[in-house]
């Protein structure tokens, strides 16, 4: 723990980076980093494999290098992989009385006029008619994009908050 002064101080000067790695690995991105160490694009690309939902160019090389750091010491996996986390959590939600659908396309988040999700419209089989599921908790696994910008109603995708 430093002084604040002295925390500003190194922070203006750019002493910090000379202080420790860490410094210069969180300001600068994977891409950056890579980039030094290789021209050849396609160890650039096997070095950049992974990804943590932001593209490399965006992503602080600090963070990739302590998910690497992470694996090295070994991965961990439920045996019979990740569906069995499925498996064994949907009679759960069943004995506590919901219900878990499964190749449902949701065409839509219902959402309440004070803005609450209270519920989804699924696409019956493969036709175009719709079937509105109330639901007290609604959990998308769409992910950020398609939740909020496409099954969300278009008043709420427009509000700068969401």
């Amino acid at each position: 723990m430093v002084p604040r002064w002295l925390a500003a101080v190194l922070l203006r000067s750019g002493m910090l980076h000379w202080l420790s790695p860490i410094f210069r690995m969180a300001a600068s991105s994977h891409s950056q980093e890579v980039a030094r160490l290789t021209a050849n694009r396609d160890l650039r690309a096997l070095l950049s494999y992974l990804f943590y939902g932001t593209a490399p160019c965006d992503s602080s090389f600090l963070v990739n290098v302590l998910m690497v750091h992470h694996y090295q010491r070994g991965a961990w996996y439920p045996r019979g992989g990740a569906s069995e986390i499925a498996f064994h959590t949907v009679p759960l939600i069943e004995r506590a009385g919901g219900a878990v659908l499964v190749r449902a396309t949701v065409t839509r988040i219902l959402v309440s006029p004070d803005g609450t999700a209270v519920g989804v419209a699924v696409q019956k089989g493969g036709e175009e008619e719709e079937v509105e599921i109330q639901a007290r908790i609604v959990i998308s696994d769409a992910g950020t994009f398609n939740t909020f910008g496409k099954l969300l109603p278009a008043p709420l995708r427009a509000h700068p908050g969401v």
